[in-house]
């Protein structure tokens, strides 16, 4: 949600060259260019199309008594390519000229990160299920900081929308193998608690956010101040343990029992002995090992037979024989979230909640800065149709005060954000360990989605 805070709008108007190399004060052009009687939203893109430079050598007060000679017939108005932002601190809007004509690439500045974060969550499942969470949560926070720290460097708006959207590629990556991480450090029976607490820090980070945005104003030194706490991070190479689960999935049992002799001393409980630790963690591993052979059996010999049909027996190696089995481990698993109908039920309720939460959740968050000014906010709602009172409240009161809408995008935003982090834990409870970084993956691609349609939606309302 740093968009918000790096592009924040400043009120601007038309900046003719000719009065800005007169040099001009700014309530000076702003009386006699801004055309009245134009909607809000438009007086910053258009201008009267006065001869500004006959003004310009005519000075403010003959030009402003006697504006018919600056124009033949009648007066006409007519856009303009360069303004003036009524700001004393830069945003991403006023170094790039975000607004009027170039206001969709403000809103592809947000949507961009969650379109390339769709695109890497395609893969985050089975890469995060691959090579484990530990270590995928170690490699992401490094990428995370140093594509934060790039970002604030950036010369030209393109490369800073590419550094944009590596840092949510990276972030969501950093937050998917924590928060699978978490659940499967965790019994059963606690994940429910560790799954609501793992949502503290972004509320708290969330609260942070202006506090920190109305101490530091340039949007180059807040990006920096907003990476800062990413340099912590880097202690993950220290500190942060494997998940035991997918030690124990992987057949690397050694650190398995390692991992959780650690956790017991750090718990203060008597680590057991380590033959019968690794007699436990063999068992497990085994019975993992019989139910998915069981689920591959038949997978894997049409998967050989068609290997073998493709290319003769002896020239197919043993890394392209892996290849193919993990390609094979792959699809089982893509197959098992829709493997009976029930399941394929379940996966469209689940991909439609995520959609919906974060359609909504966004779509309040993007639109709260323009509650003074349109009463539109309860559009957001027919993503969700159990936020439908709040949508009676904005029809309530169209054109009246404005706490009826603060109150009623305050409702949306907090059963949102609690149904957005109720869908990662109801996802990472509904599958096994196998497939649970898949689903969440899968589903998250929905979810960015909803984030990127919101955005635009956002200023379709505006206007």
């Amino acid at each position: 949600m740093s968009y918000q805070v790096l592009g924040v709008t400043p009120p601007h108007w038309c900046l003719p060259g000719p009065l800005a190399a007169a040099h001009w004060t700014p309530d000076q052009v702003y009386s006699l260019v801004v055309p009245q009687g134009v909607a809000e939203e438009d007086q910053g893109c258009q201008m009267y199309n006065y001869n500004y430079t006959l003004a310009a050598s005519l000075g403010f007060a003959a030009s402003l008594a006697n504006t018919s000679r600056l124009h033949d017939g009648a007066r006409t108005i007519a856009a303009c390519s360069t303004r003036y932002f009524n700001s004393t601190y830069s945003t991403t809007v006023t170094e790039w000229d975000l607004v009027c004509e170039r206001r969709a690439l403000y809103s592809t500045t947000f949507s961009v990160t969650h379109v390339l974060r769709m695109v890497s969550c395609m893969s985050q499942g089975i890469v995060i299920d691959a090579f484990g969470r530990g270590r995928c949560a170690k490699i992401c926070g490094t990428l995370y900081l140093v594509s934060c720290l790039l970002a604030a460097c950036m010369p030209s708006l393109q490369l800073y929308l590419l550094l944009r959207g590596l840092v949510a590629v990276f972030e969501h990556y950093l937050y998917v193998a924590c928060f699978v991480l978490s659940l499967e450090l965790c019994t059963p029976k606690q994940r429910s608690l560790v799954g609501n607490l793992f949502a503290v820090p972004y509320a708290l980070g969330y609260m942070a956010l202006p506090g920190v945005a109305l101490l530091v104003k340039d949007w180059r030194p807040l990006q920096l101040a907003l990476s800062s706490p990413a340099l912590f991070l880097l202690a993950y190479h220290w500190l942060l343990p494997e998940s035991p689960r997918w030690l124990v999935t992987s057949g690397r049992l050694t650190e398995a029992a390692d991992v959780l002799t650690q956790a017991a001393k750090v718990n203060g409980n008597p680590p057991l002995p380590r033959d019968r630790l690794m007699a436990a963690l063999v068992a497990m591993h085994a019975k993992k090992e019989n139910e998915s052979r069981k689920k591959r059996h038949s997978v894997n010999r049409s998967d050989a037979n068609t290997c073998h049909g493709v290319l003769p027996r002896r020239r197919v190696s043993q890394q392209g024989r892996k290849a193919w089995r993990w390609c094979g481990d792959v699809g089982n698993s893509v197959r098992s979230l829709v493997s009976s109908p029930r399941l394929v039920v379940v996966t469209l309720i689940v991909f439609y909640i995520w959609f919906t939460a974060a359609f909504t959740y966004y779509g309040i968050s993007l639109y709260s800065v323009n509650l003074r000014k349109k009463p539109n906010a309860g559009l957001y709602l027919i993503g969700g149709p159990h936020y439908s009172c709040l949508l009676l409240l904005q029809g309530l009161a169209p054109e009246g005060p404005v706490w009826p809408r603060v109150v009623a995008s305050l409702v949306g935003k907090v059963t949102s954000a609690a149904c957005y982090q109720l869908a990662y834990l109801l996802t990472g409870e509904l599958y096994p360990t196998g497939v649970r970084s898949l689903a969440i993956s899968l589903a998250s691609v929905f979810s960015s989605i909803g984030a990127a349609v919101s955005s635009y939606l956002n200023d379709l309302l505006v206007r």
